[in-house]
Parts: structure tokens; C-alpha cells; sequence
């Protein structure tokens, strides 16, 4: 015997699509493409004005380094005396993006520069950012063959080549950067790892790099 309420169930959701199979498809896939922005908090829309100074200060709010650079010929010295300044030595291990590369290294006599994934040994990491979001001080790292995860992930100190002309608003701005291009992982990074579960006490590096410095170029 048929249960009246399943057939009732039943038949309401044929006809439900039915007239959805009799739509117009061009309708119907203008409805599911068309997205709209969500409510967007007052500090994801900063002014272009003041779109780094927002970014800078919250990233450094959650504990990230930002070193400002006009050009790329600056990056060696800076990112040297960093490595100094915390006691670890030159090596550093980077992406094999152009952009990485047009880095004038030998100015620096101290950093020897390996590119390719990163390994448990290497102590530095360096690569270049596709997005810096102002909202958070947030820094969004996109996979590829040329910009390998793990450099993001292994070493002591992340470093992050961030050029000015990427910085954005909020989050929903960089996934209309991404668009269809969905790289094999998104990794959004504010601040260094962390973690307070134990006793409640602040323990760096928990679950990644202990620090991470940012550089800021303005003219890329």
C-alpha cells in the first residue's frame, strides 16, 4: 500500500521539475553565474589611499614583520640582515618564478639561493604572494609548479615577496582574482603559526613557520 503523504510528496516534486525543465536555460544560467558581494565590514574597504598603511598594520597586529621596498634590488640586503638579526644562516629556499628571480641576489654575499620544494632541513623560505588582503594583513599563497606549497609551510621563517599592486580590500576580492584558475591549494597566512591550546600558553611555530616577514615592493 502506497503511503498518501509520500505520493503527495512525490508528485509535488514532479511538478516542481517539471516546470523547471520547461524554463528557459539561458535564464537559468544567468541566475547561477550572477553572484553578488556580500556585506563587506568598513575595514575590507579601505580607501586606495590608505590600502597599504591598513595592510601593514594589521599584519603586523598579528605578528607579521612588513618591510617597505621601492624596488626589487633591495630585497637582498634587507632580507640578509633579517637572517642575521635572528641568528640563521643565508640559505634560503625559493620559488622559480621569474619574478623571484629577477631578485639581484649576488649583491648579497651572505644568501646562497636554492629554488625547488622546500625540505625538513632548509631554515628559509621565500615566495612570491598573489594577493595581499588590507582587511587582515592577510598574505594569499597560490600553488603552482613555479611557487611550490611546502616553502610556505617547512621552514623556520616564511618570507613573502608581496608587490603593492596586489594588495586588495577583503577576502572577496581575491576570489574574483582567482577566478576559474583555482590553483591545487590556497593557503591564506596572517601572522606566523600559532598556538595556545596547551595550558593556554602562546607557542610559535605550532603548526608552521615561527615568523614571517613580509616585503613590500612598491614598485612592482
Amino acid at each position: 500500500m502506497i503511503n498518501p503523504n509520500r505520493e503527495q510528496i512525490l508528485k509535488v516534486i514532479r511538478r516542481a521539475t517539471k516546470a523547471r525543465g520547461q524554463g528557459n536555460p539561458d535564464a537559468v544560467r544567468k541566475r547561477l553565474t550572477a553572484t553578488r558581494a556580500n556585506i563587506v565590514p568598513h575595514r575590507g574597504r579601505p580607501d586606495n589611499k590608505i590600502m597599504k598603511e591598513t595592510f601593514i598594520d594589521e599584519a603586523q597586529a598579528a605578528g607579521a614583520q612588513v618591510s617597505c621596498l621601492s624596488a626589487l634590488g633591495g630585497v637582498p640586503v634587507t632580507l640578509a640582515g633579517y637572517l642575521q638579526q635572528h641568528g640563521q644562516n643565508g640559505l634560503v629556499r625559493i620559488g622559480s618564478d621569474p619574478l623571484l628571480s629577477a631578485i639581484p641576489w649576488q649583491a648579497e654575499s651572505f644568501l646562497t639561493v636554492q629554488s625547488g620544494p622546500a625540505t625538513g632541513t632548509d631554515q628559509t623560505g621565500l615566495n612570491l604572494a598573489l594577493a595581499g588582503i588590507a582587511e587582515t594583513g592577510t598574505v594569499l599563497m597560490a600553488s603552482s609548479p613555479q611557487s611550490p606549497a611546502m616553502v610556505n609551510l617547512l621552514p623556520l621563517s616564511h618570507i613573502v615577496l608581496l608587490p603593492a599592486s596586489r594588495l586588495v580590500g577583503n577576502y572577496e576580492q581575491t576570489i574574483e582574482l582567482i577566478g576559474d584558475n583555482m590553483p591545487r591549494m590556497a593557503t591564506y597566512i596572517t601572522g606566523p603559526s600559532r598556538t595556545a591550546d596547551i595550558e593556554q600558553k602562546l607557542l610559535m611555530g605550532a603548526h608552521g613557520p615561527q615568523r614571517l616577514f613580509i616585503l613590500l615592493i612598491d614598485s612592482l
